[in-house]
C-alpha cells in the first residue's frame, strides 16, 4: 500500500511550484466506500472518481487516456506530460528530481 508514502511527499511537496491529484476509476457505487478510504487513510491531496461504465473510462480518466491501474501522470507547470506510466519507482525518480529542483 503507497498512501503512507505518498504522504510523505505530498507534505513535503512546495505548493506554490508543485501539486498533486488522484484520479481514481472505479463505479460510481463504491464512491462512499473510495471516500472513506481516503479519510481512513488521511489522504490530504485532491481526488477525482473517474466513473468506470462498462470497459470504457469516463471523465477525467477517458482524457488523460488512463489505460490501466494504476497510471502514474507527472505534468510540468506548464502542463506538459513529465511521465507516464505505472511503474512506482520512476515516480519516485521524476518526483525527486523535481524537489530537488524547487
Amino acid at each position: 500500500y503507497q498512501i503512507p508514502a505518498y504522504n510523505s511527499l505530498y507534505a513535503s511537496l512546495d505548493k506554490e511550484t508543485t501539486n498533486m491529484f488522484g484520479v481514481i476509476v472505479d463505479k460510481a457505487i463504491f464512491r462512499d466506500t473510495i471516500k472513506k478510504d481516503l479519510q481512513d487513510h488521511n489522504v490530504a491531496w485532491s481526488n477525482v472518481l473517474s466513473e468506470q461504465v462498462s470497459e470504457k473510462l469516463t471523465g477525467i480518466a477517458g482524457k488523460l487516456r488512463v489505460e490501466s491501474i494504476p497510471t502514474y501522470i507527472i505534468f510540468d507547470n506548464q502542463g506538459k506530460i513529465l511521465y507516464r506510466g505505472s511503474e512506482i519507482g520512476q515516480v519516485n525518480g521524476v518526483l525527486l528530481q523535481l524537489k530537488s529542483k524547487q
